[in-house]
């Protein structure tokens, strides 16, 4: 984290270090009470203009690593800074506004029950914006197109907006 910022080297925009996640387990009739870890001092960094793919294994940690991220469950140890900013411990309501901006977005890993397939492309894209109340409907279509574009999706071609 002690990293020089250059041009090349900007701040990061998620930083994560010795991220560990454990689930607990109720003890049964026939089992006792205990834990699994799943993550284990997982360190990463990703910059403006950086794409991060997670591949791995069923059962690897990908979904528990998204979740720790977004704060959809607690670390039991760890840093998850996001733009600068410790969100590891943040309380109930200022968790809930960090999700609101539309910076940090969970992706569900059906595709069929996360998005709704009788939006656009770029609908999808403005989703978040207008969540959150942002701008008005041409300026969130001006925003997606731009968030299209960076991607390398030809905006142009998705047809006209809505």
């Amino acid at each position: 984290m002690n990293a020089v910022l250059t041009q090349e080297n900007p701040a990061p925009l998620l930083e994560i270090r010795g991220l560990t996640v454990s689930y607990g387990r109720r003890a049964t009739a026939l089992r006792r009470a205990g834990s699994t870890r799943v993550l284990s001092g997982v360190d990463l960094t990703v910059r403006a203009g950086e794409i991060l793919g997670i591949i791995g294994e069923t059962g690897s940690g990908k979904t528990t690593l998204a979740r720790a991220t977004v704060g959809l469950i607690r670390p039991d140890a760890g840093e998850i800074g996001f733009e600068g900013r410790d969100v590891t411990g943040l309380n109930r309501r200022d968790l809930r506004d960090f999700r609101r901006t539309g910076r940090v977005q969970y992706m569900f890993q059906d595709p069929l029950r996360s998005q709704d397939p009788e939006l656009t492309v770029r609908q999808v894209v403005a989703e978040p914006l207008a969540a959150v109340g942002a701008a008005t409907r041409q300026e969130r279509a001006r925003r997606a197109d731009e968030a299209l574009t960076l991607v390398g999706l030809d905006a142009e071609a998705l047809g006209p907006r809505t």
